[in-house]
């Protein structure tokens, strides 16, 4: 079925299909929008029957896109940001002062300078510093009063930060390692205390697999080429992925690790307010996570 000739794309609908993608379920997109996840789901729904084609599937227990869908996610992610700079730029008054903004080494370094340099053509007036870290790093600075918002991972409680989008925790080795069932596995991880270091323990334990940590790495990028080298096995969120590494799962003995969220802190009571606009301008920005080009050869399937 095609689509009628003079078609409007609305942003509420174009804003929920993206959160989809970026959380891969109703339920997650909806406390994204804060609104429920039937609701998101009526939105994408009538954004398919607008269109005339199916924008969602079903890949195990998440929602990813199809290949019109693909199609869509691009358009829809410039569509957004040229609403957002519109409405900056014609309606509310430029932001002054200084943001000091923490953010997670594993949030997708090759998008967020692009990002941050869009914003801050449309706010001369502000003055925008970063710096990377553990997200644990990252709160107690920001708690010291040094850092006014913190892009990092959902710590405990829960009630902490507000999700911007969830992804997979995956276990990766280089190409070329093999892993036996039976063996201790070889653990690479981030010093303590460390979340994804805490998942991966809390799971092989939990399932009677015996490990050891074999390399402490100090950042994110000494842990990936850990992994690259053949040194052990890891666990990453799937964005962090690289080619040089291939996802392991039950073929190796090895238990399932969930999902993990990336959430917004702020110092403030609506300072995450003051700053949505920064805060959108990252969402949207956001590339795919799909899963079958990032598992190539089936990897994620067989860790599911």
């Amino acid at each position: 079925m095609n689509a009628a000739p003079h078609t409007d794309l609305d942003l509420d609908s174009l804003r929920a299909f993206v959160a989809v993608t970026q959380t891969r379920g109703l339920a997650a997109a909806g406390a994204l929008l804060d609104r429920s996840g039937a609701a998101v789901g009526l939105r994408v729904r009538k954004l398919e029957a607008r269109l005339g084609q199916a924008l969602l599937r079903r890949s195990g227990r998440a929602l990813v896109p199809t290949r019109h869908g693909e199609v869509l996610l691009e358009y829809a992610r410039r569509i957004l940001s040229l609403s957002e700079e519109g409405v900056r730029a014609l309606c509310a008054s430029g932001l002054s002062g200084e943001v000091r903004l923490g953010v997670t080494e594993h949030f997708f370094p090759q998008c967020l300078p692009e990002v941050i340099a869009r914003f801050a053509r449309g706010q001369p007036e502000l003055s925008i510093s970063i710096r990377t870290g553990l997200t644990l790093d990252l709160l107690r600075l920001q708690r010291e009063g040094r850092l006014d918002l913190v892009i990092g991972l959902r710590t405990a409680p829960a009630r902490e930060g507000r999700t911007m989008f969830r992804e997979p925790l995956c276990w990766v080795a280089q190409h070329g390692f093999v892993l036996d069932r039976c063996e201790v596995v070889p653990l690479l991880a981030l010093p303590d205390p460390c979340i994804h270091r805490a998942a991966a323990t809390d799971a092989l334990t939990r399932a009677g697999r015996a490990w050891r940590v074999c390399y402490a790495a100090g950042s994110v990028l000494a842990l990936q080429a850990a992994v690259a080298s053949g040194l052990g096995v890891a666990c990453l969120p799937l964005s962090s992925v690289q080619a040089s590494m291939r996802i392991l799962g039950r073929q190796e003995g090895l238990p399932a690790l969930g999902d993990c969220d990336v959430a917004v802190y702020a110092l403030a009571h609506g300072a995450g307010d003051r700053f949505g606009r920064l805060l959108e301008l990252i969402r949207v920005g956001l590339p795919i996570l799909s899963i079958e080009v990032m598992s190539a050869g089936g990897g994620l399937a067989a860790a599911a």
